[in-house]
């Protein structure tokens, strides 16, 4: 009974601990907010992309490389798709509170998740060194694309305008500065991915106790990553976030994360039989695309955070820690979706069939 319970706790880490947290940060929310007023959310954040840097095997991510063409879509779906089509139609919506609409946008924009599309990848028996090099570039080149990217974006948001109000111009008053956004990214996103592969990769026996241990660091991630928006949300509730917050937000914000995932799957479903990726035997080119349509379905969380913690000085801390909770529940549901093959056919024009079952899998 107690292996039972320890093995689903360990499957189930990532999505106890978010949950833990949105709750801890709602009905108590005095020592989250005390932990964000010294700064530990940056910290935090930092920690999440050093532990991905020491994760990460070189080697099986330039075994991909030859897969060019599905590289390439894979990153343009990954990158693009989000701030040029998804979050302009997402903030055009009827959704409310604007809050709502502005974290779901954001989230829309975001790179691949860090590690759950691997490990659903895995799952599925898909590529998993190319799976390997979409999640490392589509975050490493995040760094350049949002900041130019996302402002664009959400200036045309009237959730953005209804939150901050319009300037003198009349345009929107909430911007991000792309130099500073850029900064941010290089700080907190791009270094301490390197240091950490650096430290793989150079430092005698870092690889192999990384790899021993993988339990307790893939447990630590999820520990930390879920104490970023748990400061978050608890400042929020401090400075008023609470009045917004019902039951009934969750629901839309879950069903929002939901549809958004649903779509980026059966889009670029259709898109990798459309432009036959993998190439025409159907042995190769499977696990490929099975491995580009997961991970161009995927956002990451803490990217998301940090650039909402970013919006908090123009948008004040209850909107953002409301944009917060949007965020951490649509990749909540987002973790709940597992998307499984059963009975694959890839026949002359029929399009790759994927079935998914509701269930909680480990991040």
């Amino acid at each position: 009974m107690r292996s039972t319970i320890g093995g689903f706790v360990l499957k189930n880490f990532l999505l106890l601990t978010l949950t833990a947290a949105l709750a801890v940060g709602v009905v108590w929310p005095d020592a989250g907010a005390a932990a964000s007023q010294c700064n530990l959310q940056s910290f935090g954040v930092i920690a999440i992309f050093m532990i991905s840097g020491l994760q990460l095997k070189q080697g099986e991510a330039l075994k991909a490389l030859q897969a060019a063409g599905s590289v390439i879509y894979g990153l343009s779906s990954i990158l693009l798709l989000g701030p040029l089509v998804l979050a302009p139609a997402i903030l055009a919506s009827p959704l409310e509170p604007s809050a709502l609409k502005l974290g779901l946008a954001v989230f829309a924009c975001m790179p691949t998740s860090l590690s759950s599309g691997i490990a659903m990848t895995q799952t599925a028996g898909g590529n998993v060194a190319l799976a390997i090099l979409l999640t490392v570039a589509s975050n490493l080149l995040a760094v350049a694309t949002l900041p130019l990217l996302l402002p664009r974006a959400l200036a045309g948001g009237g959730a953005a305008q209804q939150l901050v109000g319009p300037n003198s111009s009349g345009t929107c008053s909430m911007q991000l500065d792309p130099a500073a956004l850029l900064m941010q990214l290089l700080a907190m996103v791009l270094a301490p991915t390197v240091f950490g592969a650096c430290a793989r990769v150079f430092i005698p026996g870092v690889a192999a106790a990384v790899d021993k241990n993988k339990v307790v660091v893939s447990c630590l991630s999820s520990l930390i990553l879920a104490a970023v928006p748990w400061m978050q949300i608890s400042r929020a509730m401090t400075a008023g976030g609470a009045s917004g917050f019902s039951l009934y937000a969750v629901i839309v914000c879950g069903a929002c994360g939901a549809a958004l995932h649903a779509f980026q799957l059966a889009f670029n479903t259709v898109m990798c039989k459309a432009l036959g990726l993998g190439g025409r035997e159907e042995k190769q080119a499977t696990p490929i695309r099975k491995a580009v349509v997961l991970l161009t379905s995927q956002k990451t969380l803490p990217v998301a955070v940090t650039i909402i913690g970013k919006l908090g000085a123009s948008m004040g801390d209850a909107a953002a820690g409301y944009a917060s909770m949007t965020v951490v529940i649509a990749h909540l549901s987002q973790i709940m979706i597992n998307c499984r093959q059963e009975d694959v056919e890839v026949e002359g024009n029929q399009v790759l069939q994927l079935t998914y079952r509701v269930t909680c899998l480990q991040s």
